[in-house]
């Protein structure tokens, strides 16, 4: 659903005919996770800019899930008061030329101060058991804090502001 999601948004800037997945739900294994990955490719159309590439495609339909518009009203209702910050932004480069490079922020330490705060989630669907969802999201985030010297990376647990 997440690959339809995106591959409509780049319907809306790219040659239909250009859009490509070479990669569907490949697994990747990382020393602390096992990740699906999906790469999605296409030429943007000679009439679109980067900064409409931008507005087409973001918030991106990984973080969003489907149907994009509506898990946004739901996020923003659910979040009132809680800003994310950088955490599930985007990060990158716009070129004169157009070209577009940008990276989804997530897993990622910001220092405010002496604060250093983590952000990581997890996938709610249909199927998800709340307590796994808790305990994927805690592994996600144990792995970044563990990468800390050992003075400065609270457990993820007590760190976690839900």
């Amino acid at each position: 659903m997440i690959v339809d999601l995106i591959r409509a948004d780049l319907h809306n800037i790219s040659p239909s005919k250009s859009i490509k997945v070479p990669k569907l739900l490949h697994v990747e294994s990382y020393e602390t996770v096992h990740q699906l990955v999906t790469t999605i490719q296409s030429h943007i159309a000679p009439n679109v800019g980067g900064v409409q590439v931008l507005e087409r495609c973001f918030p991106p339909g990984s973080m969003t899930g489907a149907p994009k518009l509506r898990a946004v009203q739901i996020l923003d209702g659910l979040e009132e008061h809680r800003e994310r910050g950088i955490y599930s932004g985007s990060l990158g480069y716009l070129c004169a030329s157009g070209t577009v490079d940008q990276s989804v922020v997530i897993r990622t330490i910001v220092k405010y101060g002496k604060q250093l705060e983590l952000g990581a989630g997890g996938a709610i669907t249909w199927l998800s058991e709340a307590d796994k969802e808790w305990d994927e999201v805690m592994v996600k985030a144990n792995a970044v804090a563990t990468a800390l010297p050992r003075e400065s990376a609270p457990d993820a647990g007590s760190a976690c502001a839900c």
